[in-house]
């Protein structure tokens, strides 16, 4: 009996300590708490059967009964209090009818051990037990209702465990789990199963319940469960952190790691405590610096270092340790923390080479960037000199670098404003170069390029810094001249501009005087805007061209209106054909030798308003604007027709002569024009005669010489008009299919009295003979003259003396009588 109530004694105290110490350990734990309670119940109970084990009779003994049995009718509710508050479903209590069915069926268990207690108590060599005679349906519901409440609080903490993620909670239900079984497994069939069957034996559950409670404390002390002390959490803390950290003492010697410093080096606990720091963070001196430097700051952080571990490998750590002092101000030692950085140290190494590349691109691109600029910029430097030579181009002449007529405009306007603002004059000088296309046709257009740039050489040589000259095109410039005070001013620059010409230019090796034709106007006297200006300079210089050229003429009103009048005259000429206005006259030639016609010289006549114009007026102007095409062209069609038809009429041997012009040999086509003329008309080409001017045999024009073979060899006859006049020359005569020579009436008129005259005429004709050329003379107005000629055996002849030229149906009368 001593032995058993004693151990039932000690289970109450067990019980009552294990409450107390885990209740001091969080007093405010609900956990805590609740356990508490559940070891009260126990201690009840175990004191309660110690008491009633012991007692002197069997009235003792059913007291300290009904005392064991408010503690072993409340434990099961209490357990499965404590482990719905273990399991965190704490919001259960929320609920005020879960909290009537926690405790209800307590109380009524309770009051029935009360009211009804056990009929019998024995005591035997163990102490004090007792026994129902019959069992009571309240007894079956007590057993149902504790089984009920343990296997609740059982499936509580195996869901507890198996549904929870920390390693330590899953390792607490483990150990609850086991002893609680093993408790219930060793308990159950002593007190609720031997007693149903009729087996005397004392009550020993309760001692075997310590199983239980020793878990649960085993649990605490292991895992630290229920304990939220300061110290408790830091060792939680520390144990739980992802930082290694270590404490040394005032040695510098390692006395505790966490696990992390475990997991990261793969060293044990026991090979680390009681080493040097600097066996873990590198050599000794790097360790003495670092401690030396937490001795100084107190403490340190973030210095990059290397954590040895036990592969021999170093891993980049950031180190921080701070001195760890008490509350007297003692030096305990250090905490040292190590953060691994490897992540951040590939990062850096990837962020690296990554900046590398980066960089490589950037460079590259940089460079293809700069690449690019400079074509930008090159390109933009192309452009910029591009229109610069666009605008130089549009504003100066590209064969003499002068400036053209755009910008000649601009200056004269700005110079006429300026010459306002001052009260001076100025002067435009509109001058061409004479003969200019006889330069070029005759030495080819390099020779005329560089006699242009040779006179804007010497024209800008000889000029004043203050004049202006411009090429405007062709053969033709512009000069102003500003700040002109007097008219004498203006002389004296048409006598520099004129001694440009004095001297011959050497083109290459050909020596060639040159004239020009200069034409003047003044401001203000001659226009008040520089197109006015430009405008009475040209007509002056046109005047001068008129007079005979290698001159200069300054612009008048009578000047301009003889201007007005040619200019309306050329209007009038483009009308002239379909307004019928032309028409021929037919000058006879006649055989000296027979004195009977044998053809005519088709002469144009052009008559407007019933006034006849002067073939020396509008004949210059049909060539200048190319009129000379088409009137050339009516002109052999109506002589070729009308001489057809008086061929028709009998007069079948008649000759027609037709002035040709050099525009119509120079242009394309015109022989096959004249075929196609013949063509139409009938006519026979070895009765037409062509005239042309000395000047086109000596220029020599490729294009000319051409037609007139052409037309030779369609059995047409050409004859030189006005053979001595301007550049005679028998070489070039004898170069070409001339078959006629024709004496101007210059000569003829100085027969007899001037022996000179007399000569030349006769020399002509003999010479002529001599080469197989027939001779004509034209002009001939006197016996006198008709008697030279017939004597020097001239072949045909043409005159007043004879005939005067007549219209067609005037010359139909002269044939019949003829």
């Amino acid at each position: 009996m001593l032995y058993l109530t004693l151990m039932l004694f000690s289970s109450f105290l067990i019980y009552l300590f294990f409450g107390i110490y885990v209740y001091r350990l969080n007093r405010a734990g609900l956990t805590n708490r609740s356990f508490f309670v559940l070891c009260l119940n126990l201690s009840c109970w175990a004191l309660g059967y110690a008491m009633m084990n012991s007692a002197d009779s069997a009235v003792q003994a059913n007291y300290w009964r009904l005392f064991s049995a408010a503690g072993f009718c409340f434990f099961y509710s209490s357990w499965l209090y404590f482990c719905l508050i273990l399991t965190r479903k704490e919001e259960i209590f929320k609920k005020a009818w879960f909290r009537l069915a926690l405790y209800i069926p307590s109380l009524v268990f309770f009051l029935n051990n009360i009211v009804n207690p056990p009929e019998i108590f024995v005591q035997n060599f163990l102490g004090w037990t007792y026994l129902f005679e019959q069992q009571h349906l309240i007894q079956y519901a007590f057993i149902l209702y504790y089984a009920l409440f343990l296997l609740g609080g059982l499936l509580l903490i195996i869901f507890w465990g198996k549904n929870s993620h920390l390693p330590r909670e899953k390792k607490q239900a483990k150990i609850i789990l086991i002893t609680v079984v093993i408790s219930i497994c060793i308990g159950v069939p002593l007190d609720t199963l031997l007693p149903i069957f009729g087996v005397q034996i004392n009550p020993m559950a309760i001692v075997f319940l310590g199983i239980a409670t020793w878990g649960i404390w085993y649990a605490i002390v292991k895992y630290k469960m229920m304990v939220l002390t300061p110290e408790v959490a830091a060792d939680y803390i520390l144990e739980t952190m992802n930082d290694p950290v270590i404490f040394v003492n005032t040695q510098f010697i390692i006395k505790d790691v966490n696990k992390a410093v475990l997991d990261l080096s793969h060293f044990r606990r026991d090979e680390l405590i009681g080493m040097p720091l600097s066996f873990l963070i590198g050599s000794k001196d790097e360790a003495t610096m670092i401690i030396q430097r937490i001795m100084q700051l107190g403490s340190v952080r973030n210095i990059e270092l290397e954590l040895r571990t036990k592969k021999m490998a170093s891993i980049p750590c950031l180190f921080s340790g701070s001195m760890l002092i008490d509350n007297i101000g003692d030096y305990l030692g250090m905490a040292c923390v190590f953060h691994d950085i490897t992540d951040r140290k590939i990062a850096e190494t990837y962020l690296k080479e990554a900046n590398s590349l980066l960089e490589t691109e950037v460079a590259k691109r940089t460079a293809e960037l700069e690449k690019i600029n400079q074509q930008l910029k090159d390109e933009i430097i192309e452009r910029t000199n591009a229109q610069l030579k666009l605008d130089y181009a549009a504003t100066h002449d590209e064969l003499t670098g002068l400036p053209n007529r755009r910008l000649f405009d601009i200056t004269l306007d700005q110079a006429i404003h300026q010459m306002q603002r001052i009260g001076n004059q100025l002067a435009v000088y509109f001058f061409d170069l004479d003969n200019f296309k006889l330069i070029n046709d005759s030495y080819g257009h390099n020779i005329g390029d560089l006699l242009l740039r040779q006179t804007a050489d010497k024209l800008q040589a000889i000029l004043r810094k203050s004049d202006y000259v411009a090429r405007i095109g062709g053969d033709e410039f512009m000069i102003l001249a500003t700040n002109i005070k007097r008219e004498n001013d203006v002389e004296i620059i048409t006598r520099k501009l004129r001694s440009v010409f004095e001297k011959p230019f050497n083109l290459d090796g050909h020596e060639s005087f040159i004239t020009a034709s200069i034409g003047i106007a003044i401001y203000p006297r001659d226009g008040h805007d520089g197109q006015t200006l430009s405008r009475n300079a040209d007509i002056a210089m046109y005047e001068a061209k008129s007079s005979g050229k290698n001159t200069y003429q300054l612009c008048s009103e009578e000047i301009k209106d003889r201007f007005i009048e040619r200019t309306i005259m050329r209007n009038h000429l483009y009308h002239a054909i379909e307004r019928d206005e032309l028409s021929i006259h037919y000058h006879p030639q006649i055989d000296v030798k027979t004195q009977r016609i044998t053809g005519f010289e088709a002469l144009m006549r052009w008559k407007h308003n019933d006034q006849n114009i002067s073939p020396s007026e509008f004949i210059p102007l049909a060539e200048e604007t190319g009129l000379i095409i088409p009137m050339g062209e009516w002109i052999i069609h109506s002589a070729c027709t009308q001489v057809k038809k008086w061929q028709e009429l009998g007069h079948d041997k008649l000759n027609i002569a037709i002035n040709l012009s050099e525009n119509q040999l120079k242009e394309k086509g015109f022989a096959q024009k004249v075929a196609t003329i013949i063509n139409k008309t009938g006519f026979d080409p070895n009765l037409l005669e062509f005239e042309i001017t000395e000047r086109i045999v000596f220029r020599g024009n490729e294009d000319a010489i051409k037609t007139l073979y052409d037309l030779k060899n369609m059995g047409i006859a050409l004859s030189i008009d006005d053979f001595g006049i301007d550049h005679s020359s028998f070489l070039n005569i004898k170069k070409l299919p001339i078959d006629k020579i024709k004496i101007p009436m210059e000569f003829i008129q100085g027969i007899p009295s001037n022996r000179k005259d007399a000569a030349i005429v006769d020399s002509i004709i003999e010479l002529s003979h001599k080469m197989g050329l027939e001779v004509i003379a034209e002009g001939v107005e006197m016996a006198e003259q008709m008697a030279f000629i017939k004597d020097a055996c001239c072949d045909t002849v043409q005159g007043y003396y004879l005939y005067k030229p007549m219209l067609h149906h005037e010359i139909e009368h002269l044939l019949m009588e003829d």
